[in-house]
């Protein structure tokens, strides 16, 4: 699987993804994103974000590279002054993962958001969601609805 690990410029010269979230996200040629995670070499849980030394005993550390599907564990949307030159009324929640026992905090795409509750299936991907300090168009990583996830 080749990943994209750096900010190189897409083709159609459209946002890239930041080096800061380059460093924590891997894309892959079939368009997948997945999360940068760590595991102790001798075994254990996962981490995220990668770190070098992982487990209870600080050892060395392999990347993983986990899917970005799970499950609506709660989310809300906020009405406040947005940060980060996020869209009024954005969208945050946590996903329980299905690949690994981790709990992300994170964004919900905001015209999807009115179609999902807790317990339905999600996939992380990334659109172009508010701007950068500069007021040009953002790629981040979102949670989309996930229609060919199985379902309980």
């Amino acid at each position: 699987m080749n990943t994209n690990t750096s900010a190189t410029p897409p083709p159609d010269g459209g946002p890239v993804l930041p080096p800061e979230l380059a460093a924590q996200f891997a894309v892959d040629d079939s368009g997948v994103v997945r999360l940068r995670a760590s595991r102790a070499n001798s075994g254990g849980d996962v981490t995220f974000r990668p770190r070098v030394y992982a487990g209870d005993g600080l050892e060395p550390a392999t990347e993983v590279l986990i899917p970005g599907d799970g499950r609506v564990n709660c989310m809300t949307r906020v009405r406040v002054r947005p940060p980060y030159g996020l869209p009024p009324g954005y969208v945050i929640g946590f996903v329980d993962l299905d690949a690994a026992p981790l709990r992300l905090f994170g964004l919900f795409a905001p015209e999807d958001a009115e179609s999902l509750s807790p317990g339905s299936a999600v996939r992380l991907s990334l659109m172009v969601l508010g701007t950068d300090n500069d007021a040009k168009p953002c790629l981040r990583p979102v949670f989309v609805p996930a229609p060919d996830h199985e379902t309980e």
